[in-house]
């Protein structure tokens, strides 16, 4: 939780909107979620129905940052907050492409993600670039990248964000 909040705590310092604030405290949120087991059958089920199965019911999503995006979808979070969170590990794979010593500064863990694929081909690089969202992703993974003190003064209390996240949900 520390990262999650240094994460936002960075991003509110840079001067960022709050629904790109909230995508930084949420960006790894599907790491993080409730485990199934404590939901009531009902609620896991649709929850979990909605975080892991497409629109047509057949495929499976394995990708963190689509499931963290349904997930604050499902909880009535702003659109571009989703959006932001949503392509997470696509835009780690871009930063890679760009920026080798980036690739050093990585989580061991991004390698277990299906998604990941340590880079982008030219044209893939030249789709994402035009993203409307583009360089607000990249500054997220740059601040997530970045949120790694211990320190427990520089962690800001998860009561910080709590009327911003009331303010921009939707119920």
């Amino acid at each position: 939780m520390s990262h999650a909040l240094q994460t936002a705590e960075l991003a509110k310092n840079s001067g960022a909107d709050e629904e790109t604030i909230l995508a930084a405290l949420f960006i790894n949120v599907a790491l993080f979620s409730r485990p199934i087991s404590d939901w009531t059958k009902d609620e896991g089920f649709e929850l979990m129905k909605y975080l892991l199965i497409d629109f047509n019911g057949d495929e499976q999503i394995r990708d963190s940052g689509i499931c963290a995006s349904k997930y604050l979808q499902y909880f009535g979070f702003p659109k571009k907050t989703c959006k932001l969170v949503e392509f997470n590990i696509l835009t780690k794979n871009y930063i890679a492409t760009v920026d080798q010593a980036y690739v050093k500064n990585l989580d061991i863990g991004i390698a277990q993600n299906p998604a990941w694929k340590g880079g982008l081909t030219d044209t893939e690089k030249s789709e994402f670039e035009k993203d409307p969202l583009f360089k607000e992703r990249v500054q997220l993974v740059k601040w997530d990248v970045a949120a790694v003190t211990k320190s427990k003064d520089l962690t800001p209390d998860l009561d910080t964000y709590r009327d911003m996240v009331i303010r921009n949900i939707q119920i």
